[in-house]
């Protein structure tokens, strides 16, 4: 597997399994580059094609993956926004958020509706928010 590690606008920097880095024209790539894009090369004597690597979801279960941001924390939006709907009484959704304190006041008073309110607001501005590519948001509230 190859990864992009570095992009400019004349080039592509490519870390590859093995270790070693290649560096290509960005006109050889078919899709607008990333830094972390797995991707394949394919090169034969007159061309060289990257192409970005498909994964399947059994691979890379990006529903679940929730990665912190200095600004937040980037999740997938339909797997919060359904958290937030069906479990937010109990307060899973700020737990997978990592608002440890939140949660925990959620679960406290779960016997009341307001966690249950707070979960229904939490799920509508997951759905309000515009998600990237992969279809992931970032909750900073």
């Amino acid at each position: 597997m190859a990864k992009i590690i570095r992009v400019d606008e004349l080039q592509v920097v490519v870390g590859k399994e093995d270790g070693s880095i290649e560096k290509y024209n960005r006109s050889c790539c078919n899709f607008n580059p990333q830094v972390d894009d797995e991707v394949e090369i394919f090169e034969d004597d007159f061309e060289t094609v990257i192409t970005k690597r498909k994964s399947s979801f059994a691979h890379n279960n990006s529903y679940t993956k929730v990665e912190t941001l200095s600004s937040g924390v980037k999740v997938n939006k339909l797997f919060y926004c359904l958290i937030a709907f069906f479990l937010g009484s109990l307060g899973v959704q700020k737990f997978i958020t990592g608002k440890i304190g939140a949660g925990i006041l959620c679960l406290i008073f779960s016997w009341t509706a307001i966690p249950g309110i707070i979960g229904v607001i939490d799920g509508i501005r997951g759905l309000l928010q515009n998600e990237d590519e992969n279809g992931n948001i970032i909750v900073n509230w």
